[in-house]
């Protein structure tokens, strides 16, 4: 303890750290990154805020709609039904305040794609606001 005590530099951090409402960076709930992984439209609707901005872009095609949480889960089920997942694994993932935003990789029978979401903590749970799947070239 004297020896912590030499160090005022130390000292002041470690209370900064305690008393400035510092959090460790959220994660991506595994359950979410679980639901696109196995192809899981209605787990992953479970997610979705009541109207998100929903962006897919497949074959040239681009859908691009800011969309109810129903109307978002019955276009990603036909996505997920056109595009059978193998694989999935989030590349990266930070936060920022209440802010959670990863992106990743989606393996697919018929290709690969870009996955990125931005969540938002509401009452304790995460909440995706922004969901975008991009083909890869």
């Amino acid at each position: 303890m004297k020896q912590f005590l030499r160090y005022p530099t130390s000292v002041f951090l470690f209370f900064w750290l305690l008393f400035s409402g510092f959090a460790l960076p959220q994660r991506v709930p595994d359950d979410l990154s679980q639901a696109i992984k196995s192809g899981n439209g209605t787990v992953l609707a479970s997610f979705f805020s009541s109207s998100l901005e929903l962006v897919i872009s497949e074959n040239n095609n681009l859908y691009e709609d800011i969309c109810s949480k129903t109307q978002a889960e019955m276009i990603l089920n036909n996505f997920f039904a056109k595009h059978k997942p193998t694989g999935f694994e989030i590349l990266h993932e930070g936060s920022r305040g209440e802010l959670i935003y990863a992106t990743g990789k989606l393996t697919t029978f018929s290709g690969s794609f870009n996955v990125t979401f931005l969540l938002r903590m509401k009452s304790g749970k995460e909440i995706i606001n922004q969901l975008r799947i991009e083909q890869n070239n």
